[in-house]
């Protein structure tokens, strides 16, 4: 015993609170009778606040559109949804095939077949400057006309070439003349 009270002493030495704690009993006690009102008390209780619990309601379909609509625009998904169809209307409009616009090679050659030969000829001369001469050269080739390989036959005399020469030579500068030779 002679521990115990040593102890005692030692708890009041070092904090007097904890020792007039450990001195009280339980501080936590229920009234008298507590328990045994309880029952009574909560049945009261129970009928004077009970309210009628109703069933849940099931939202409508278009309640739950409206609620699933109302989640899509919301800032993040908004623009989210929006990027994406943009995407893929440009997709689409560029990846789409033109119609209308171009003709096929068979229709072209139908078109071209009904064209006559002076008709063709008209066109060749009068845009000849926008063909390419090796363009011609390839077409006269594969379309079997014989043309004239030389040049038409001019009468002109040495000395008159001569005499073109000189002028040529004299109306050039001498860049011109050092370019040539």
């Amino acid at each position: 015993m002679r521990k115990q009270d040593d102890l005692k002493q030692e708890l009041e030495e070092l904090s007097p609170l904890l020792h007039k704690l450990k001195a009280q009993e339980n501080p936590f006690k229920t009234p008298e009778g507590y328990f045994a009102a309880l029952p009574d008390e909560l049945i009261t209780r129970l009928r004077t606040e009970a309210q009628p619990v109703s069933a849940p309601v099931r939202p409508t379909w278009t309640d739950r559109l409206l609620e699933f609509l109302e989640s899509l625009m919301q800032p993040r998904l908004a623009v989210g949804l929006a990027t994406v169809a943009i995407l893929v209307v440009s997709a689409l409009l560029w990846l789409r095939p033109e119609t209308g616009s171009e003709t096929t090679a068979s229709e072209q050659l139908a078109m071209l077949s009904d064209l006559s030969a002076e008709e063709v000829n008209d066109y060749v001369t009068e845009n000849i400057e926008t063909f390419e001469e090796e363009e011609l050269m390839v077409a006269v080739a594969e379309s079997g006309i014989e043309v004239e390989q030389t040049l038409p036959a001019i009468d002109l005399d040495s000395k008159a070439i001569e005499e073109y020469m000189e002028e040529a030579i004299q109306e050039m500068d001498e860049e011109d003349l050092e370019t040539l030779f």
